[in-house]
Formats: C-alpha cells, sequence, structure tokens
C-alpha cells in the first residue's frame, strides 16, 4: 500500500573509515634528520599558529594537525621543510578515492528513488479498497496521487479500473464487476513505486444451521463452499445464553461443517458465525442458528431432580408437582424450542393449542434451579 513518501536530498553517505592509512594526529618539521616543533607562525596563514588541520573530504572530520614552516626554515639548505606538502601528497590518493565513492552512492540514492515522489492526496484508505456486495458491481473510491518524475506506469488494474495523468496529478477511477484480487503498481523511471490494493467477493448465504445428532451436534454452512474458498477468516462460537461455551476459527479454505460434543443437555445452544474477507465469497453480516440436544431419559428422579406429573388433555398440558415450578419449555423431537412459559406454582394448566400433533419433549425448571425433563404426546 502507497503512503505518502518524503526524501532526503542530501548527498548519500560516503565511505569514511581512514583505517588502511596509518595518520598520526600531529606532525611536526622534519629539519636535518630530526623532527622539530615550529617555533612562529606560518607561511600560508601569516599568523602565530603554526599547526593547520587537514580535513576528511568524505565526513569534514580533522585527520591530523600538520606544522608548516615559515620563510625562515624553508629557505635552510639541504632540509625537507615543507612537511605539510608530504602529508597532502600522501593524502590525495585518499581523498579522490573518497569523491569518487561519494559519486557512486550519490548516483545509487538516485536510482533508487532520488528525485521523485509518489504522494498520496485522497483520503488515506483510498489505496486499499475492499468490496463484499451482491451482486458484484462496485465503484471504487477514486484514488488521487500528485507525481514528481518521469516515466510514469501504471500496472495490474481491475477489469473496469482506469488511469488518467494531467497535471502531475495521476487519478484512477472505476467500476469493478467481477470477484478477485488485484495490487497495482505505480512506477516511475528514478525509481519511486507505489502498491494498491482492490477486492471484490460476492456476498452469499451461508445456510447456516444446525442438526442434533446423538448427543452431538453438527453446525454447517454449505451456502459458503467454505472448501472452495481462496482466502478469508472464519469465527465460530457457541453459548447457552448465559455463558461462551467454546469457540474456533478456521482460515479458510476450511471444511463446511463442524461437530461440536460435550454439550449440556435440555439447554439451547446458540451458534454464531462471521467471515472476515473470503474470495470469492463473502458473509455482509454474521448469522446465528440454536440447537438443543433433548435427553428424553425417563426414570427416578436424582439428587437434582424432581417429580412433574404432565397430562396433555387436548388443547391443555395439566401440570403438578410437590414443588413450585418456575420455567417451562417445550421442545420438538430435533431440539428446536417451540413454547415457552414463566409461573410460579405447584398446579398449572399451559395453553398448547398452537402446537401440532406430536412427540415432544417438555422440560421444567423450579425455583431452585433444578430441572425435570420427560417426553410427551400431544393428539
Amino acid at each position: 500500500m502507497a503512503k505518502k513518501k518524503t526524501f532526503d536530498w542530501s548527498l548519500a553517505p560516503t565511505p569514511e573509515s581512514a583505517d588502511h592509512v596509518k595518520i598520526n594526529a600531529q606532525y611536526e618539521l622534519f629539519i636535518n634528520g630530526k623532527w622539530q616543533k615550529p617555533r612562529s607562525g606560518t607561511r600560508s596563514t601569516g599568523s602565530g599558529e603554526p599547526y593547520f588541520d587537514t580535513i576528511n573530504p568524505a565526513n569534514e572530520k580533522v585527520l591530523a594537525r600538520i606544522a608548516e614552516a615559515n620563510d625562515a626554515i624553508a629557505r635552510t639548505r639541504g632540509t625537507f621543510t615543507d612537511i605539510a606538502s608530504m602529508i597532502r601528497a600522501l593524502l590525495q590518493p585518499l581523498r579522490s578515492a573518497l569523491f569518487f565513492l561519494s559519486v557512486l552512492a550519490t548516483m545509487a540514492a538516485q536510482a533508487q528513488g532520488g528525485g521523485c515522489s509518489i504522494t498520496l492526496l485522497s483520503a488515506d484508505t483510498t489505496d486499499a479498497q475492499a468490496f463484499c456486495a451482491d451482486p458484484v458491481n462496485v465503484t471504487i473510491d477514486p484514488v488521487v496521487y500528485m507525481i514528481e518524475g518521469t516515466g510514469l506506469q501504471v500496472t495490474g488494474l481491475p477489469p473496469g479500473v482506469v488511469s488518467t495523468f494531467a497535471n502531475d496529478t495521476l487519478t484512477l477511477t472505476g467500476t469493478i464487476t467481477t470477484t478477485g484480487v488485484w495490487y497495482p503498481d505505480i512506477t516511475l523511471n528514478e525509481g519511486c513505486s507505489a502498491d494498491l490494493y482492490f477486492s471484490v467477493s460476492q456476498s452469499v448465504d451461508p445456510g447456516f444451521s444446525c442438526t442434533v445428532v446423538g448427543d452431538s451436534i453438527v453446525v454447517s454452512w454449505p451456502g459458503l463452499d467454505a472448501p472452495t474458498q481462496q482466502d478469508g477468516t472464519m469465527f465460530l462460537f457457541w453459548t447457552d445464553g448465559v455463558d461462551l461455551l467454546g469457540q474456533t476459527v478456521y482460515f479458510l479454505p476450511c471444511p463446511g461443517s463442524l461437530t461440536v460434543g460435550g454439550l449440556p443437555a435440555n439447554t439451547p445452544i446458540t451458534f454464531s458465525m462471521s467471515l472476515v474477507s473470503g474470495m470469492p465469497n463473502c458473509l455482509e453480516q454474521g448469522d446465528a442458528t440454536t440447537c438443543t440436544i433433548i435427553s428424553t431419559g425417563i426414570g427416578d428422579p436424582g439428587a437434582d431432580e424432581f417429580l412433574v406429573r404432565a397430562v396433555p388433555r387436548g388443547d391443555v398440558l395439566e401440570l403438578s408437582s410437590s414443588v413450585a415450578l418456575h420455567d417451562l419449555r417445550i421442545y420438538d423431537m430435533l431440539g428446536g424450542l417451540v413454547l415457552s412459559h414463566r409461573m410460579n406454582a405447584r398446579i398449572a394448566n399451559v395453553p398448547i393449542g398452537c402446537v401440532a400433533p406430536g412427540a415432544y419433549v417438555l422440560r421444567v425448571v423450579d425455583a431452585d434451579g433444578r430441572v425435570s425433563a420427560q417426553r410427551f404426546v400431544k393428539e
């Protein structure tokens, strides 16, 4: 993704090390076979300072302090008085090499993007756009760049998207009518570049559903055709309405169903799914489905159970118990919730006229939270 770029127009760094040349911190005058300190000012400055600094041309740091003879010493016969000339001669190859390397480094910096820029003028999000639509017919937000450089090239645009360039301004516009992922490139002769991202997926109905199989629940999403997906992240989680019981993450492609075991019986379990991105299919919003594992065993009550007598009489279900009943729910044999009723009595007549004839499971909870479940048939 391209972002606004800034450039440093200073010279590129050059090799600065002088380790391969042995240079003392200070040089004196070599007179009559001896190194001698100067006594007075220099010829070059005419001042009282008898030394001058030599500078590394790569970083402008001082290499050494050099003594320089005055005119009287320079006329001394048989002496090498101008030690500065000797040092300059020694340093000239290094100076030339450093200058050459500096030029090469500057040329390399220009080849890597010097003297050009590609600046995003439109919103920061326009250089990375993703769509989930049905039907697939999306118009992109215009992408606008300021271009400084030569040889502009724009490649890899999605079908239906075009580029226009005028007055140093590049604009991308258009409508995409097919699913896919595209990574367009913008390049300049000087080396500057920018990357973009476009993706378009088709929204589908995943057909998200659940089915009770024995003491497990099978959750499926056949409408998504997940095994053939190219990309995307799918999130699944399930809850009993109070607590999160489990969750999983699929990185597509993935199976088209999931079997979940170890769930509580006689409790509605709600499964939810969502899909982040996805190619070529996507979900505009999440989906949910609910199933209940029904325990139909009828026997002596356990320590946490109690007895409830349930007698269906036409459109009324007569209930009686030794304790006050608090919550009643009726499920069909597939685990679907058919009827819910709140009460606070040991004896009750529950209307079931809206319930179709057939076999059902009655689940009753008393005021202490104990559960009783049994099967009944409405004629």
